[in-house]
């Protein structure tokens, strides 16, 4: 790949892990408990959202829950399929079939206000409007019709054309997308889109504050971007033969996986700004907010929840069930568990420092910390 600008490779330190049982009390709440799916919980704050799947028939049996913090909200009752949220602040925001008669008809945007508990629908058009995702008042998404694909942005009052795109992400008043070309951002306050050093062929960009991370197509396979906005410096933080992908970026800390994402046959690498190193084996689907990590990995037979603290890797679930896309928030983590019949939502907060032993239910779960 070939760019104008400064590129730098970050170091890659490999490191190997032996199991290391410790032990101290750390309580893991249900906070679902019913003959449903509960899955794909997002935390932001106090705060966490997931959809259940009441059994009804494809694309109109999803509707969406809201906890808290101490009480949990149906926010959603209808025919729809309420899916694709994101949540940032005040203001929940998904796609779903504009009208629940029909669960076959275009998708549209809908916020939700979690001050008022009003929900507004923002598009209302005859094509299908896809993946928002908010940052405070603003909510970014793309539309497909046809061939076409285009990226919108509503910043609280107005809905506006940005450029021809898909998977639009958005922090503050920077927004980023890509399209056949590449990766583009804007800060919303201009009309000037950019496309950074190194972005030509890249795809899926990730924004948090003034850092873009990226994958990039060198020729081979996938790899690792990251670029600083106020410098104009992009880096490549890998260069190997196989793919590097799903990168999220949390301050100077970037986290992604590296491998066969779809079979679990990869690892997951952690940036703090300086170095690279592997934290984990065997994972996927990283999520990242400063230096803390988690992410769902095979041990054994079943999918479990892991946690890095930014210095070492521990085990948060060891049940012999399924526990996967974990989502975290300042020291909060949730995800998706297996209860032997169906799936439920757990969440657990991150003493300092981070305690070892895990409990679940009636049942112990060994929090093993995974040390060079």
């Amino acid at each position: 790949m070939r760019f104008t600008g400064t590129l730098v490779v970050a170091v890659v330190t490999i490191v190997s892990f032996c199991p290391l049982a410790l032990g101290q009390p750390w309580t893991i709440q249900q906070l679902t408990n019913n003959d449903y799916w509960d899955l794909y919980p997002v935390i932001s704050g106090p705060n966490i959202v997931w959809y259940m799947d009441d059994g009804r028939p494809a694309l109109t049996g999803c509707e969406l829950f809201l906890y808290n913090g101490s009480t949990t909200v149906q926010i959603t009752h209808n025919n729809r399929e309420d899916r694709d949220y994101s949540i940032s602040e005040r203001y929940l925001v998904w796609s779903a079939d504009a009208d629940d008669t029909d669960p076959f008809q275009d998708e549209e945007i809908f916020r939700y206000d979690l001050t008022s508990g009003v929900t507004e629908q923002l598009t209302d058009d005859d094509i299908s409007d896809w993946t928002p995702r908010a940052s405070g008042s603003n909510v970014v998404w793309f539309t497909v019709e046809g061939f076409d694909r285009n990226v919108y942005l509503y910043d609280g009052s107005r809905t506006s054309y940005i450029a021809p795109g898909i998977y639009p992400t958005i922090f503050g008043s920077i927004m980023a997308w890509s399209n056949p070309f590449g990766v583009w951002y804007r800060d919303i306050h201009t009309d000037v889109d950019i496309m950074p050093a190194g972005g030509a062929g890249g795809r899926y960009p990730y924004v948090d504050g003034s850092k873009i991370v990226w994958e990039g197509w060198d020729g081979g396979d996938w790899e690792i971007f990251l670029h600083d906005i106020d410098t104009g410096i992009t880096q490549q933080l890998t260069d190997n033969r196989v793919d590097d992908r799903s990168a999220r970026v949390s301050g100077s800390n970037v986290v992604w996986h590296s491998g066969d994402f779809r079979n679990l046959d990869g690892d997951i690498y952690f940036y703090d700004g300086v170095t690279s190193r592997k934290i984990g084996t065997h994972g996927a689907d990283p999520q990242i907010d400063g230096s803390n990590v988690v992410w769902h990995a095979r041990d054994g037979g079943a999918l479990q929840v892991f946690y890095f603290d930014g210095a070492r890797t521990y085990q948060i679930t060891d049940n012999g069930l399924e526990n996967s896309m974990p989502s975290i928030d300042n020291l909060t983590i949730v995800w998706q568990g297996s209860n032997g019949h169906n799936m439920e939502i757990f969440r657990a907060t991150v003493p300092e420092p981070a305690s070892p032993l895990l409990f679940l239910g009636a049942g112990v779960a060994i929090l093993r910390r995974v040390r060079p």
